[in-house]
């Protein structure tokens, strides 16, 4: 009995809601109530069967040994508590179901299940039952009589990893509806906080959320001058539209963008979608999104317009993808729908009653920001037309009106309003009628900056235009250096209170600007004699940053490390243009090497290939060419990887550090065992390892030994391999190298599984598993879920090999990844030969085969013993039953493939 297999049991969790709040206002009925309560619950779950293991406060957990049953005790609950006579405190159960395994030691139960349930119950309102997917599928075809089951999707559940597919259960008689469950993710978002209220702008959100809710307006542009809070407006109407966009609400930054080429990559990264072997960066993309019902906040578009055919194919190709942009002109694309956003309205011309000009939308939000900094402002006999000058000489401009109130610190509402009408050529109403060939909503952003900027000391005035160097934020360390400014501290401190910087709280202590600010910033900039010593200051300083973390990323700080590429990403990318433009091809260099790292561990491949190729156009440097052979192994163009690695070799100078051709040497070697070529990696492993160990490249030199296992291994030297990994895994480990780690050991794992060490092979592969989890490195997660079920199919388990291939599948197609699909096909190939279905698994092993050719792998040594079982089966076939196989595998497309895997 011992061996017996345990049982899940279905466990229902109850409690109170709002029981805390009553204890406190109603001591003494809610003593009562809950003596009821407890009657009540009790006798329905002991009538039913159910075994009542802990009570805490007003909570009943309960287990059942038969899940109908616990539905039944579920409903009956709540029936009971609707029915029962309560005076003034009525209880309202939170229920929970669900069925799962479960640890029983002294008259308590134990293990994730309870965990899953108690978190379930706590996502419920008072009435309500939530339900697991175990426990709807244990007893979906014997709900009880008048039950239903309504589906509320796949929620993230607090201090829980997996997210769970949950279930409303309701019964005849009992309330249906109630509001959204209490998840950590009802529908996912990264809009910006907001720390203001959004102020005038009532109609406009009313019209926003009728377009949003118009099925055919799936391209909305908010058009208007810079500083109208297109922006502002935009994110509170998303905000508001979260509920009817289940797929996620994403807003992409444009902003610091520079190259309109790069919008593609800022939606990539901001979906977090990696790229995959022989798929581009759009198709990606559109594997992400899918048919998701999504919404997606493209802000500041007016500077990457080119970029407008992007989001044309984007809704073309995803039907329910949805997108809201912020531009100062339209994007003239079909299907879109202009929504112009205008200044606030200002009081209208005679007003003189406080209460009257009081209600104007800009005076509003005129009057809001100026108690921020004086919190008793009100707008009062005294000051109302004073005001009202104030809001019409702005024009109503929230940005204007925003950089303008800080200044009744120092100014009283009068003389702010006479600086704003009297300021020789620094007043927007002056500047309607500019030149003609100039915007005006460009004239008057600028005139509302320019009025600010003038009221600037000469000492702020220069540090701004020196800040605005930067792209994307920046640090007061980083400031201090580049601006080269003493006061440089207390500067920044003075501009933060003046509304022209912003403190980034989310990422630490980083300061940013508007991108309006910074443009007018920029211009000032140029007026500097010294501007070209600061833009090259800037770039030095994040050409030292980036080799600095570059070798963290390795390491054990990876995460902190990738977390200041990701700070940073937008001031080297600007660093990089500058160097580029301005010939400085040194310092471009030492830029793109060192963000290489940083843009390999995040998969960013387009992006590090793009500036590459630039940089190779003018400085084909040994380094620059081995990076493109890198990267272009990580796209799976093994052909152009081969031919730039080789090309570095020749391009290599004796006065090159030794760590350079040796790093080449390493790049060469791994696309050489991708193609099967294990002679040459032996005739330069040798000097890889060596030159490693002169330019104190340990990694490389473990990496290297890795390279020299393999081959060792695929020679039959298999326990000079075993060692030769060893020692290199040992190396890894201690220099604290946890990604080369994961791919040492699944190389490790797949050498023990060619030895037919399975033990050994599973091991090295759920230690490299547990690394890509910690790591959050989805490529060497997703190798070792697909070695592991390659293990598992060797063994002939394939139901385990199915679980695990189809864990890396699911995160590969949600990254348009396509490199671990042969090997899932293989396992299914043998499943099916193994059970007798020999021309089932032909075909399946064709498809496969038609896989790999079209990605430009080849097998795995570890995996050749696999598909020579399958093969050697096949081959017991008929002519005519082989080619009908590879006739049908040739019919199949890719999504056709992974339904297959997921039957």
């Amino acid at each position: 009995m011992g061996d017996a297999k345990p049982e899940p049991l279905a466990f229902v969790f109850t409690d109170i809601e709002g029981s805390t709040r009553s204890w406190e206002e109603h001591p003494d009925a809610m003593s009562r109530a809950l003596a009821q309560h407890d009657r009540l619950l009790r006798g329905v779950f002991e009538s039913a069967g159910g075994t009542v293991f802990k009570t805490v406060g007003d909570a009943f957990c309960v287990a059942f040994m038969d899940p109908p049953a616990a539905f039944r005790a579920a409903i009956g609950c709540q029936r009971a508590l609707d029915d029962a006579s309560w005076g003034e405190l009525r209880m309202r159960a939170r229920v929970a179901v669900h069925v799962g395994l479960a640890e029983e030691r002294d008259g308590d139960y134990f293990g994730p299940a309870l965990n899953r349930v108690a978190r379930l119950r706590d996502a419920a309102h008072g009435g309500q039952i939530l339900v697991s997917a175990a426990a709807a599928a244990a007893v979906r075809e014997r709900l009880p009589d008048g039950a239903r089951l309504g589906d509320l999707g796949e929620r993230r559940l607090k201090d829980l990893l997996v997210p769970e597919h949950i279930y409303q259960l309701t019964a005849d008689g009992l309330q249906a509806g109630f509001p959204p469950i209490r998840t950590i993710d009802q529908v996912p978002h990264n809009l910006p906080a907001q720390h203001s209220d959004l102020i005038g702008r009532r109609e406009e959100l009313a019209g926003l959320a009728q377009l949003l809710d118009r099925r055919g307006a799936r391209l909305i542009t908010l058009t208007g001058p810079g500083g109208t809070g297109k922006t502002r407006l935009a994110l509170q109407a998303c905000a508001a539209a979260l509920d009817e966009h289940p797929g996620g609400v994403v807003f992409v930054a444009l902003a610091p963008l520079r190259e309109w080429e790069h919008v593609e990559l800022a939606i990539a990264g901001t979906l977090g979608v990696r790229e995959a072997t022989g798929q581009s960066l759009r198709q990606a993309i559109l594997s992400t999104i899918g048919d998701r019902r999504m919404l997606m906040l493209m802000d500041n578009f007016e500077h990457v317009l080119p970029a407008g055919p992007t989001i044309s194919d984007l809704l073309s190709n995803c039907p329910e993808l949805r997108v809201v942009a912020t531009s100062r002109e339209r994007l003239r694309l079909q299907g879109e729908i202009e929504f112009p956003v205008p200044p606030l309205p200002s009081a209208g011309v005679g007003e003189e009653r406080p209460e009257d000009i009081g209600v104007a939308p800009a005076v509003l939000l005129f009057a809001e920001r100026a108690r921020a900094v004086l919190p008793d402002f009100r707008v009062t006999h005294d000051n109302a037309r004073a005001v009202a000058r104030i809001c019409a000489g702005l024009d109503g401009l929230p940005l204007a009106l925003e950089l303008a109130a800080p200044r009744l610190r120092v100014l009283s509402a009068d003389q702010l309003a006479e600086r704003i009408e009297g300021s020789p050529g620094g007043k927007l109403s002056l500047l309607r009628s500019g030149p003609r060939d100039a915007p005006s909503r460009h004239q008057t952003l600028r005139d509302a900056i320019d009025w600010s900027y003038r009221m600037l000391t000469a000492e702020e005035q220069r540090e701004l235009a020196a800040l605005s160097v930067f792209a994307g934020g920046f640090t007061s360390e980083s400031a201090e250096e580049i601006t080269g400014v003493p006061r440089s501290l207390e500067l920044i401190e003075s501009l933060l209170e003046k509304n022209l910087l912003q403190l980034q709280a989310q990422a630490g202590p980083r300061f940013s600007m508007l991108e309006t600010v910074r443009e007018f910033a920029s211009e000032m900039l140029d007026k500097l004699e010294d501007a070209p010593a600061l833009r090259r200051r800037h770039g030095e300083w994040f050409a030292r940053l980036a080799a600095r973390q570059s070798g963290r990323v390795q390491g054990r700080n990876r995460a902190e490390a990738l977390a200041v590429f990701s700070h940073e990403r937008a001031n080297l990318r600007v660093a990089l243009r500058w160097a580029l433009d301005a010939g400085v091809t040194g310092l471009a260099e030492d830029l793109a090497l060192g963000t290489l790292r940083f843009w390999e561990a995040t998969a960013q491949f387009s992006e590090a290939r793009q500036w590459l190729e630039l940089l190779m156009a003018k400085r084909a440097s040994a380094k620059v060419l081995s990076a493109l052979g890198l990267v272009a192994f990580h796209q799976g163009r093994h052909q152009d990887s081969r031919r730039h690695l080789r090309e570095a070799l020749l391009a290599h100078s004796p006065v090159d550090p030794p760590g350079v051709r040796a790093e080449t040497l390493v790049r060469l070697q791994w696309s050489a065992l991708n193609e099967g070529d294990y002679r040459a990696v032996e005739e330069t492993v040798e000097e890889s390892i060596s030159g490693c160990l002169a330019a104190g490249d340990v990694v490389g030199a473990a990496l290297a030994k890795v390279q020299r296992a393999m081959v060792r291994a695929a020679a039959g030297n298999r326990a000079v391999a075993r060692e030769e990994f060893d020692r290199a895994l040992d190396a890894l480990a201690a220099e604290g190298a946890e990604e080369a780690l994961g791919w040492a050991l699944n190389a490790a794992g797949d050498a023990a599984r060619a030895a037919g060490d399975l033990e050994t092979c599973e091991r090295h592969y759920r230690r490299a598993l547990e690394i890509g989890e910690r790591l959050r490195s989805d490529r060497v997660r997703t190798a070792a879920a697909i070695n592991l079920g390659l293990a598992a199919a060797t063994r002939r388990d394939f139901d385990e090999a199915l679980k695990q291939t189809q864990q890396a599948l699911r995160v590969q197609v949600a990254q348009g990844r396509r490199d671990t699909l042969p090997g899932a096909l293989l396992i299914l190939s043998l499943k099916h030969i193994t059970a007798g279905r020999v021309a089932e698994g032909a075909r399946l092993l064709a498809a496969a085969e038609l896989m790999n050719r079209r990605l430009g792998q080849r097998w795995e040594y570890g995996d050749r013993d696999l598909v020579a079982v399958a093969s050697d089966s096949i081959s017991r076939l008929g002519p005519q039953e082989r080619a009908a196989a590879e006739a049908a595998a040739s019919a199949m497309d890719e999504e056709q493939m992974r339904c297959e895997l997921f039957e």
